[in-house]
């Protein structure tokens, strides 16, 4: 058989002009995909909750070993004061309606007299209320009568140890 046709063949094709190297093979195989992308931002991101949540964890506890902190302070310096009442107390010698040496609970003696400060938070009694309180107690509200008894009573109320506090 004789050959006689025109026979040719074409085909088509894309011609990267790009010459072939390591690197560049590297660089497209190494691209993310916005898929893999995301995935990557939500891992950082529950990485990031997750630290975010332990630090709120961790504030919250030592928050709540600072609170037992302050009421066990707060309880021993309660105990403290009451120890230094009595000793001030045995010191003068003086004794109370009882007969005995040491004062009743948060009743403070000064100058022969016993005074009680009522520190209780809010709603405060009426005057009316407040005196009916003391006479329950055995005692009336107070009659101030000179400037270092006022001293007393203030530096007293106000938590300090000098007695010249302010003046109402």
């Amino acid at each position: 058989m004789e050959n006689t046709g025109d026979n040719e063949v074409y085909s088509t094709g894309t011609v990267n002009n790009d010459k072939y190297s390591p690197e560049s093979e590297a660089e497209a195989e190494e691209e993310p995909s916005p898929l893999t992308r995301s995935r990557l931002y939500l891992l950082g991101l529950g990485i990031f909750g997750a630290l975010v949540a332990g630090t709120v964890i961790y504030m919250s506890v030592k928050m709540a070993v600072q609170r037992e902190n302050i009421n066990d302070l707060t309880t021993e310096r309660k105990i403290l004061i009451k120890e230094r009442k009595m000793m001030q107390n045995q010191e003068l010698g003086q004794d109370n309606d009882k007969g005995c040496y040491m004062c009743l609970d948060d009743w403070i003696l000064y100058k022969d007299k016993w005074y009680l400060f009522y520190d209780k938070p809010a709603p405060w009694m009426t005057w009316e209320q407040s005196r009916r309180f003391c006479q329950d107690r055995g005692a009336d509200l107070v009659v101030i009568d000179d400037l270092q008894e006022q001293r007393s009573a203030t530096a007293e109320d106000s938590g300090t140890d000098s007695p010249s506090g302010p003046l109402y």
